[in-house]
C-alpha cells in the first residue's frame, strides 16, 4: 500500500529525465528554480532565446515610392486657367492686389510662378479671358536691350501680339520697357512704364 502512494505522488513531480534534482533553487541552473525537488522553469521567468542579429544582405528595405507626383492644381489668384498646352495662367485682378512690374515678379516667384510667359495664340486667348477690361503686366521685359524683349526665363518672343505701332517705348514721352496685355482691347500686347501699378498676370 505505501508503495502505490509513492507511485501517485510521484505523479504530481515533473519526471527526472524533464528536470535535474535540487534541494535548493541554487542547486539549479539557467533560471530554474528548485520545485519540490526538481530544477524547473518558474511559470513567469520565460526563459527566451534571442534571434541573431541579421546581416546587411537578410536585411529587406522597403520598396522606393516610385508613385508620380500628381500634377499641380491650376488654381489661386482672382481667377485661373490653362491653355490646353499644359501651361497655366493665375490673374490678381483686385484693385488690392494691383502691383508695379517688379513688385508683381516677386509676388509670382512667392507662390513658384513666373510674371506670365505667353507663347502661344492659345495662351493669349487664356490670359484674356482672365483679365477682361484691365491691362496687366505679363512677364516680358526690354529693360536691357532695347526692342528686345525676353521673358523672366530669359528667352526671346516666340509669339507676339503688340498692338499696331507698338512697342514705341512711349513715343518720346518717357521710358517703355514693361509688357502688359491689353484686356480691354482684345488682349493686344502694349509696353509701359515698368512703376505703373496694375493687375498682373503669373503663370507656371
Amino acid at each position: 500500500m505505501r508503495w502505490v502512494l509513492l507511485v501517485v505522488l510521484a505523479g504530481c513531480f515533473p519526471r527526472p529525465s524533464d528536470a535535474l534534482l535540487c534541494g535548493v533553487t541554487a542547486d539549479c541552473e539557467g533560471g530554474r528554480t528548485c520545485d519540490q525537488g526538481f530544477c524547473v522553469v518558474a511559470p513567469d521567468a520565460g526563459i527566451t532565446e534571442q534571434a541573431p542579429p541579421l546581416d546587411d544582405a537578410q536585411v529587406i528595405s522597403p520598396p522606393p515610392d516610385t508613385a508620380p507626383d500628381a500634377p499641380r492644381p491650376c488654381i489661386g489668384g482672382d481667377a485661373s486657367s490653362t491653355d490646353g498646352e499644359g501651361n497655366c495662367f493665375v490673374a490678381f485682378r483686385a484693385a488690392a492686389t494691383r502691383k508695379t512690374r517688379a513688385a508683381a515678379q516677386l509676388a509670382c516667384g512667392a507662390e513658384d510662378m513666373n510674371l506670365a510667359i505667353i507663347n502661344s495664340a492659345a495662351g493669349n486667348t487664356t490670359v484674356q479671358s482672365l483679365i477682361i477690361g484691365l491691362d496687366s503686366w505679363l512677364g516680358a521685359t526690354d529693360a536691357v536691350t532695347e526692342a528686345t524683349f525676353l521673358w523672366p526665363d530669359n528667352t526671346p518672343l516666340a509669339f507676339t501680339n503688340f498692338r499696331a505701332g507698338e512697342p514705341n517705348n512711349g513715343d518720346g514721352n518717357g521710358q517703355e520697357d514693361c509688357l502688359v496685355i491689353e484686356g480691354a482691347r482684345g488682349g493686344s500686347w502694349d509696353d509701359r512704364p515698368c512703376g505703373l501699378v496694375l493687375s498682373y498676370v503669373c503663370s507656371f
